[in-house]
């Protein structure tokens, strides 16, 4: 099978094979062979998921496997590993993660390396197929599409996962059964998000990174207000449309900025990350979500830029948008950068009331503006579809593959599980153990008051933790991830002085614009969101079978893209969402464009998925 789908695919490839004429292809990294005994591992620690704890004893037959878990479970084995190839990686053989991983494994890992931009990196492994060419043991970080791994694996590249996970998984377990984060839904999704619908197998490895109300970035549309215009006006912060109304016209006509010019912007929040203020006033109307773009109740899926609700609070965002209280700029800010100069501007005048951005990336952090703005969170419901704090899902990525050229599969899948235990987790996102991480002793708190399991930086008498965005020779820059240990300390388990009284005017004063961000904009956003209900379903994921897929592909894009282009209008004017006409015409284009169709489609596999 897979020798005819190379000869196809030899065909498909022809232009890929002329455009890459100039790239590099992939190459085998120096080889060592002595792994060499870990420093930082110590004999008899037992924290969460931490490896090196094996008390079953191996199976007489030299032959076999050790009981998951022991460690080490091969006995000088090879393992390739594909992998794209990171600038600031200095070797990959001589790695530190690499050397523990082989140390603890007993594995001899050598590593082909493509390109280091996704799309490249993927061509050169179709090329690779196309030639049939020996494919590396496992591909770490490869991130094909659903449709893409499952073809893939249908076709014969990659196995099938699941069965290994009865007779050679250890940490994967352990981190779901243990993982504080983890629930009975939570471990369905992990495997159900991630299995061909034609088939029933797991071609690819999960990571999953879950979600808390310590996460400043779990808010789907972050939102912030400028307190001392609220002084200024003698209002408080709004949490209902009516009021958000009241405050904006307040900021239009009274000068809070005062520097007697009218050069105020009421509110403004473009569609950049972590931020949409649109979308975050749209929400007290319907549950909006673009990324899953239905919603459902109930086990039934509907189209929410459909309904009345919607229409009910495009009505109110054009009303605001005719009286100057929703900035033109909304549909013309596109950058980070540009977002930054309106919230922050150099002259040191504020001139932004209601802003939707992300405090790390919109605002100037050396700028003392900042301390005039405080944290929004979602407003409350206008309709009976609405009021929700929408929150970004909980990521389930299938993004890492062993081969069918793999001989050793079960090493193979052993080597994956413990790149996956909670240490193994900590290793690819920290570093070397005892040099840029820890774990904590018994008896240390976080600054949430709990345990801490582990701490980095410099605040805990480390080397700063740089090595993620600087060339280094300590982890591979990618994470596979199972975030064990969410959502006890949102991943800052780091012992810290506990959070000040933010209340006390005194300790807000001594607070710099760098210190403000995350108490007093993130923070009440992040709590606003979470505290406001959510809806009893959401949609996470939808797997489509390859004919649903392509009948999906065919319409979803053209759906969205008028979605999206008529809502701009509505709000601006160029439509008018009180004329029963244009409502219509709106609706009558969204079913020409296929969003009947495609709804029909995800009702099918969201109902498979879920029964």
């Amino acid at each position: 099978m897979k020798r005819t789908l190379a000869l196809v695919l030899c065909l498909v490839m022809l232009v890929g094979c002329l455009a890459a004429c100039g790239e590099k292809t992939p190459q085998e990294s120096g080889k060592e062979t002595t792994p060499q005994q870990s420093q930082e591992s110590k004999p008899g620690e037992s924290k969460p998921g931490e490896s090196g704890q094996a008390t079953q004893p191996q199976t007489e037959d030299p032959n076999a496997l050790p009981a998951p878990g022991t460690l080490p479970f091969a006995k000088g084995e090879t393992i390739t590993i594909g992998i794209k190839n990171n600038l600031n990686v200095l070797d990959y053989k001589t790695n530190g993660f690499t050397k523990w991983l082989e140390e603890q494994s007993g594995l001899n890992l050598e590593f082909v390396t493509f390109s280091s931009d996704a799309d490249e990196a993927r061509t050169q492994l179709r090329l690779m197929m196309a030639g049939d060419e020996k494919l590396p043991d496992i591909l770490i970080e490869l991130n094909f599409s659903a449709a893409e791994r499952n073809q893939l694996g249908e076709d014969g590249y990659f196995i099938d996962l699941l069965p290994y996970f009865d007779t050679d998984c250890y940490f994967i377990k352990k981190n779901l059964e243990e993982g504080p984060g983890y629930d009975d839904a939570i471990r369905a999704n992990w495997f159900n998000f991630g299995k061909d619908p034609a088939t029933g197998a797991m071609y690819g490895m999960c990571k999953s990174s879950l979600l808390d109300d310590t996460r400043t970035d779990s808010v789907a549309y972050k939102t912030a207000i400028n307190q001392k215009w609220l002084d200024a006006v003698g209002k408080k912060a709004p949490t209902t449309v009516e009021e958000l109304y009241d405050v904006l016209v307040a900021f239009r006509d009274q000068d809070p900025n005062g520097n007697g010019q009218k050069d105020e912007i009421p509110m403004i929040g473009p569609a950049l990350y972590r931020t949409d203020v649109v979308k975050w006033v749209l929400s007290a109307y319907e549950y909006i979500y673009d990324s899953s773009f239905f919603a459902v109740i109930n086990g039934k899926l509907y189209d929410p830029y459909m309904t009345d609700e919607y229409r009910q609070g495009l009505i109110y965002l054009n009303k605001l948008y005719k009286e100057g209280l929703l900035s033109p700029l909304n549909f013309s800010v596109s950058t980070d950068a540009e977002m930054k100069t309106l919230w922050t501007p150099a002259d040191g005048t504020a001139i932004l009331g209601v802003a939707g951005g992300h405090p790390t990336l919109h605002m100037d952090s050396a700028s003392p503006l900042v301390k005039e703005y405080v944290g929004l969170g979602a407003l409350k419901a206008a309709t009976s579809h609405g009021g929700y704090g929408v929150l970004m899902s909980e990521n389930y990525a299938y993004t890492s593959y062993i081969t069918s050229d793999c001989e050793n599969p079960a090493l193979a899948f052993r080597l994956l599980d413990l790149m996956m235990s909670t240490e193994g987790d900590f290793r690819m996102r920290y570093g070397v153990r005892g040099v840029t991480w820890d774990w904590c002793t018994d008896g240390e708190l976080n600054k949430y008051g709990t345990e801490a399991l582990y701490k980095v930086g410099q605040a805990n008498g480390l080397p700063e933790n740089d090595h993620w965005s600087e060339p280094s020779n300590d982890t591979w820059h990618v994470n596979i991830y199972m975030d064990p240990l969410a959502p006890i300390d949102g991943r800052r388990g780091t012992p810290a002085t506990p959070d000040p009284d933010y209340s006390d005017p005194e300790v807000l004063a001594s607070l710099t614009p760098a210190q403000w961000r995350t108490p007093m904009i993130s923070n009440p956003t992040t709590k606003g969101t979470w505290a406001a209900p959510q809806p009893a379903e959401r949609i996470l994921s939808i797997l489509y079978t390859p004919e649903e897929n392509e009948a999906v592909t065919a319409v979803a894009g053209n759906v969205s893209s008028y979605m999206k282009e008529a809502r701009a209008f509505f709000i601006s004017g160029v439509l008018d969402p009180n004329s029963d006409a244009d409502w219509n015409k709106y609706i009558a284009q969204m079913k020409a464009e296929g969003a009947e169709t495609w709804l029909q489609y995800a009702q099918k596999a969201y109902t498979r998925m879920t029964q």
